[in-house]
């Protein structure tokens, strides 16, 4: 079993790199292409959770807090996958 000190620094790691979109949203400008351009692989779910979230609450506000829960769970599971695979290797 994982221990609970790698799953926490996993879900840090997920959690940060998930906050640089709506914070570089928020930020505007010329840096908000930089968020997006980071983010872009997690991005397509991202918007489409975004809009969920939009149409749920009936606020445009809404859309940032949806799009960083996507980006976050998807992140996650990319570095837990990536993980869980590096620990088989090493133990081959």
């Amino acid at each position: 079993m994982e221990s609970w000190r790698s799953l926490t620094i996993q879900l840090a790691i997920s959690l940060a790199y998930a906050s640089i979109f709506p914070i570089t949203n928020l930020l505007g400008g010329g840096i908000m292409m930089l968020g997006i351009t980071l983010s872009l692989p997690f991005l397509p779910i991202g918007w489409i959770v975004g809009m969920a979230f939009v149409q749920a609450f009936g606020s445009e506000s809404a859309y940032l807090p949806g799009a960083f829960i996507a980006v976050a769970i998807q992140a996650f599971l990319l570095i837990h996958w990536l993980a869980a695979g590096r620990k088989n290797e090493a133990n081959t």
